[in-house]
């Protein structure tokens, strides 16, 4: 992100084809401009959906986004 991001504040929800969400945990990078997420297990072969949002520590702004990926 162009600025720094609340970790409290911001997160990421990953969901298969079948709408159940996919455990994960996030954390803001070292400088505080990145989200990183880990997955608690491997994902199967699928698509997914990937909801995220961000909020600005500075200003409060909320940024959100959505995107898509597959597993083979």
């Amino acid at each position: 992100f162009s600025e720094e991001i609340s970790g409290k504040l911001s997160g990421v929800a990953v969901k298969g084809a079948d709408g159940k969400i996919i455990p994960v945990t996030t954390m803001t990078e070292k400088a505080g401009k990145g989200l990183m997420v880990m997955l608690k297990t491997p994902l199967k072969p699928g698509a997914y959906t990937v909801n995220w949002h961000a909020v600005a520590s500075d200003d409060g702004h909320k940024t959100t986004g959505t995107y898509r990926f597959t597993v083979n």
